[in-house]
């Protein structure tokens, strides 16, 4: 059954625009984001430290998320990623 959901994993554009200027790009901003949360957590219930292409995912998340003054563009979507995550894997393993 989980088989048959749709593969989320995307590459990012190939030169982000610094600034959104047309709907078009903050829809391809939020596919790939949404690409970058929706993949899997590893077995250490992280995200994935490689992208899809083998580069490491830190430098491609920086090329279209910012880092602010506390976290790393990576560390800004991990936070989402198992914001998302946490509930789902408690009510897949919950006492009945």
């Amino acid at each position: 059954m989980l088989s048959s959901l749709p593969k989320v994993d995307a590459l990012p554009p190939a030169a982000c625009p610094k600034r959104l200027q047309t709907f078009a790009e903050l829809q391809e901003l939020q596919r790939i984001t949404g690409s970058v949360i929706f993949r899997s957590l590893t077995h250490g219930f992280q995200m994935q430290r490689k992208w899809i292409d083998g580069r490491d995912a830190d430098e491609v998340i920086g090329e279209f998320i910012k880092p602010n003054d506390r976290l790393r563009s990576f560390e800004r979507l991990e936070a989402y990623n198992l914001a998302g995550s946490w509930p789902l894997a408690s009510a897949a393993f919950s006492d009945k």
